[in-house]
């Protein structure tokens, strides 16, 4: 049977186990090179993890041993799905086992998983579950972490090479986003009140990932974290732009499906997508060659149709039929101009290097619900509302007006503290950044009579 395969097209030794873009067929080994090969290079466009890159240490790395050099902390989201398995196996596969210095063809960076638990949501039965579900995923999560070690220990050898940083996986209440009350039955209550009180079904999926979103970066900026790691492939990008084009996300869209997000500011976690240059089959046939046990949720809050689905379904059956479908969408939509706080990321490696002075990047303003960029069309509406008195002061976009909070205004009024207050932080924010860029670049501006 095996002499019925095609070689592999890449080594043209062994016989090809999977085919997968352009109908290239690969062996196993292959497919692992090609994926790992792709993820470092993606992980190494941030200076902070390119060894190769001198630039200043940002504020939250913690400093190495002999004090001038520094680890950056990476924290990432598991799921215990195929994306966030093979993201965490890769993560292990590319880290240095020295600590504070980075091994030829390896990153040095410390590294934990966040899971997070969504039990408050469920009835008593199926919430016992959840929670057994979120502790055998963090469980799973760091198996795979000693397995990729241990592996990468028997196939060469680590004599003189130390312990490498500690792994841990840690699992996140999502109740934990209501921080106002310290009671954990309370939380509980107003959690799953929050949600349940969303009529529209697309629009409770989408106010639960908004949470399950900020409770990742609460945990990642408590614990000092400087990247927060996302398993979303080109896939799930192109799945992402579809629905939210439907939603009227339109503007925003090109802001969620960039490989770097800094929306919150440099001094707040970086959010980083390093598996969208790779489509979900070519994860599927990476987790089934290595081996790696993969976990489906038991339990779900959305039970019916949603946009979200519709858009999955509908990728999907693209992919069948034109297995460069995904390609074409994710390329496509990525050509759109992106957001200043996407390119951020990148002026890193020369801020504190070129002598050429430049202004800051302006801040959007940002939905308090979803985060998302808010259009001009969107500002205007929201003074209108402002003057009306109907919205209480809270910055929405079009899609989380219509389908989170729909015509119950009580939604808003259930959310957590520190999303309510979140549109008048970004205005804040936008003016003092605004304030501090000019600021910077005070000496070389003219004076008006000049």
């Amino acid at each position: 049977m095996d002499e019925r395969r095609p070689l592999c097209f890449r080594c043209k030794c062994e016989r090809a186990r999977a085919v997968v873009r352009q109908r290239e067929a690969l062996c196993a080994s292959c497919l692992e090179e090609v994926l790992h090969l792709r993820f470092k290079s993606q992980l190494r466009r941030d200076p902070r993890l390119d060894s190769r890159t001198k630039c200043r240490p940002s504020k939250r790395t913690s400093q190495g041993a002999r004090g001038n050099e520094r680890t950056t902390k990476l924290a990432m989201a598991c799921s215990g799905g195929t994306a966030s398995s093979a993201m965490l196996r890769m993560l292990a596969h590319v880290q240095s086992r020295e600590q504070g210095r980075a091994e030829r063809g390896r990153i040095a960076f410390a590294m934990e998983a966040y899971v997070v638990d969504e039990s408050c949501l469920a009835d008593e039965q199926d919430a016992r579950t959840t929670e057994r579900f979120a502790a055998r995923v963090a469980e799973e999560a760091t198996n795979i972490v000693e397995d990729s070690r241990k592996a990468q220990e028997d196939a060469e050898s680590s004599a003189g090479r130390g312990e490498p940083l500690a792994f841990r996986a840690h699992v996140l209440p999502l109740e934990d986003v209501f921080e106002e009350t310290s009671n954990g039955t309370e939380r509980r209550r107003r959690c799953r009140e929050l949600v349940l009180g969303v009529r529209d079904e697309t629009g409770r999926e989408d106010l639960i990932a908004h949470l399950r979103m900020r409770r990742l970066r609460a945990a990642a900026e408590s614990k000092g974290v400087d990247l927060l790691l996302l398993g979303e492939c080109a896939t799930r990008m192109a799945v992402r732009a579809i629905a939210e084009t439907v939603k009227g996300k339109g503007y925003a869209m090109p802001g969620n499906i960039q490989l770097a997000d800094s929306r919150l500011g440099k001094d707040r976690p970086t959010v980083l997508r390093p598996l969208r240059d790779s489509v979900a089959k070519e994860l599927a046939f990476y987790c089934h060659f290595v081996g790696l046990r993969l976990h489906e949720k038991p339990w779900r809050v959305v039970q019916g149709t949603t946009l979200n689905g519709l858009s999955d379904a509908f990728v999907a059956t693209l992919q069948a039929n034109l297995p460069s479908s995904v390609s074409t969408v994710f390329r496509t939509v990525e050509k759109i101009q992106a957001f200043p706080f996407n390119q951020e990321w990148e002026e890193l490696n020369t801020e504190f290097q070129s002598s050429c002075i430049t202004e800051p990047a302006q801040v959007p303003t940002l939905c308090t619900l979803c985060l998302a960029p808010l259009s001009k069309r969107e500002l205007d509406a929201r003074d209108q509302a402002d003057r009306m008195n109907k919205q209480e002061g809270s910055v929405l976009c079009r899609s989380c007006l219509v389908q989170i909070v729909g015509t119950d205004t009580t939604v808003l009024a259930n959310l957590p503290q520190s999303m309510r207050h979140r549109s008048q932080d970004c205005v804040q924010d936008k003016s003092q950044r605004n304030a501090a860029a000019r600021a910077y670049i005070a000496d070389y501006l003219l004076d008006e009579e000049e």
